[in-house]
């Protein structure tokens, strides 16, 4: 979740500089006023990451002229920045039924129901911005991505080969186009284009998880542990990077460092299942069954799997404790 909320950001912000320059020509030429200054502070409170005051000047536009349709496309980028997506697309709805008839809006609305699995609204909407403006390289990369979610590689792979024709120093299309490769099972060109991403943006985080994957499983812990390492540098590392890296450790027989990971891994999502499942071995192959039985215990009350809890049962047995 966290990057895909990293994937609808990075797409907003390049929308930002689009729509900013778009709608502030257009009610630069309009003698509004007092509404035409609430629109500018708006306008830059939302460049700025100001979303409380972009919210608070667009509702004045909308207050003292509720036609006015790229107050609510505003108003609803900064609901989209907060995570408050229904109120978004609401926005966006009624600045198409004011006449908005530009590609941004429809790509904006189309990011909110991505975020909120609506896959096909935003499948419309993002036809609909590609329509209006077949240059704009987001849309490609959006629609690409709600492709790849429904496990349809190959307009997947069309749109992102799209996307990267039309903004080929851009980070994500790379990324995203890895991430349908190693779906397909083509792990060499997953692996070169998450190598494309890194190299576009070398503090790329997603990038060098993906790719850290794909060496641990190829075995190739030496590579993966430098690149999971990089991802944590790179970002506020979530529990996923801590798992991976546990794994990598306890596949090197380093059972403490990657206990010490593990529980990074709980801390941050008490209900992650497989990493209470990983850290019981860790402690069991380092002979602290206290601690191992405690953890398969937890696995037992989280997990919904029969052969899950059969296995976890025998684990257990093993060591003299029961479920």
């Amino acid at each position: 979740m966290k990057r895909q909320r990293g994937f609808i950001l990075s797409l907003l912000f390049l929308l930002l500089v689009i729509i900013g320059v778009y709608f502030y020509s257009r009610i630069s030429s309009r003698p509004l006023g007092i509404v035409r200054e609430y629109y500018r502070i708006a306008l830059d409170a939302l460049n700025a990451g100001n979303n409380e005051e972009a919210i608070a000047y667009a509702g004045y536009v909308i207050e003292r002229q509720p036609d006015y349709a790229p107050a609510y496309t505003v108003r609803g980028m900064a609901y989209q920045r907060k995570y408050q997506y229904e109120q978004a697309i609401a926005d966006f709805n009624q600045a198409v039924v004011l006449g908005a008839s530009e590609g941004h809006t429809y790509y904006a609305r189309g990011l909110a129901h991505s975020s909120l699995g609506n896959y096909d609204q935003a499948l419309q909407d993002f036809n609909e911005a590609i329509r209006l403006n077949p240059e704009q390289a987001g849309p490609y990369h959006a629609r690409g991505l709600i492709y790849y979610k429904k496990q349809d590689y190959d307009r997947a792979m069309q749109d992102l080969n799209k996307s990267i024709q039309l903004a080929p120093n851009d980070t994500d299309p790379y990324y995203a186009r890895g991430l349908v490769y190693q779906a397909m099972g083509n792990v060499d060109e997953a692996v070169a284009d998450y190598s494309q991403a890194i190299g576009v943006n070398h503090t790329f985080a997603p990038a060098y998880y993906a790719r850290a994957v794909i060496y641990y499983n190829q075995d190739d812990f030496e590579k993966a542990l430098v690149d999971v390492n990089l991802a944590i540098q790179n970002e506020s590392a979530n529990a996923d990077d801590y798992y991976l890296r546990g794994l990598i450790y306890a596949a090197n027989g380093d059972y403490d460092q990657a206990i010490k990971d593990y529980s990074q891994a709980v801390d941050q999502n008490p209900i992650f299942e497989n990493a209470f499942y990983e850290r019981a071995l860790a402690y069991q192959a380092t002979n602290r069954n206290a601690e191992a039985a405690k953890d398969f215990r937890e696995v037992l009350r989280l997990t919904d799997d029969p052969d899950r809890r059969q296995d976890v049962e025998q684990q257990l047995q093993a060591i003299g404790e029961t479920p």
